[in-house]
């Protein structure tokens, strides 16, 4: 038993192997580090083994040459930091979107790195618990759109809907008191620069 698991083998389509895999592909290959390996019909094969051998240690490579790299996963992470909040407020994928650029003003503030901000988003919120991640499907508008607009929030080339806001809130929905009393009641420290419906940036 024990040696067929090591032999388990991951299963390819051919029209795959060529390509960077993504989706469910993905998937598996980070799930290989847990123990798990996911089967799909096709004649190409590879060992679990021998995927292992294919991953640097900066990055996931893929067949053809393609890589998981390290941009592309927190583009990955800051439209799911769009998509939480941007669901919770009126708006829709513009509230995401103001959200991301914000996140993006913070590191070019000097905060710190793309996933240490990521990582202490729930340190600077208003509210004092981050709304849940609630998967759309793939083809909902709104998730859609954020996907179209990460690439230049993440280079600067679009334009920043935050107005180089670093805190964001609803007013009617402010729910920690030192963001009430440090960031909103403070506007000579903390200029509110955008609104949107009763979601408010300040800088």
């Amino acid at each position: 038993m024990r040696k067929s698991r090591r032999k388990r083998r991951l299963k390819l389509t051919k029209r795959k192997q060529n390509k960077c895999l993504t989706g469910w592909h993905e998937i598996a290959i980070l799930d290989i580090w847990l123990g798990r390996v996911y089967l799909s019909p096709g004649v190409a094969t590879i060992t679990a083994d021998e995927l292992r051998g294919r991953i640097s240690g900066s990055s996931f490579t893929c067949y053809g040459g393609h890589t998981l790299t390290q941009d592309s996963y927190i583009k990955a992470k800051l439209v799911e930091m769009g998509w939480r909040f941007g669901r919770t407020y009126s708006g829709g994928h513009i509230a995401g979107q103001m959200v991301m650029q914000t996140l993006a003003n913070r590191v070019k503030s000097g905060w710190g790195s793309w996933l240490k901000i990521v990582d202490h988003v729930p340190m600077f919120m208003a509210e004092k618990e981050i709304p849940p991640l609630e998967h759309p499907t793939v083809w909902e508008p709104s998730f859609i759109k954020l996907l179209q607009t990460v690439d230049g929030i993440f280079d600067g080339s679009v334009p920043d809907l935050a107005k180089g806001a670093l805190y964001w809130g609803d007013l009617g929905r402010i729910e920690n008191s030192w963001f009430l009393e440090k960031i909103v009641r403070q506007p000579e420290f903390h200029a509110r620069v955008a609104d949107m419906n009763g979601l408010s940036f300040w800088k």
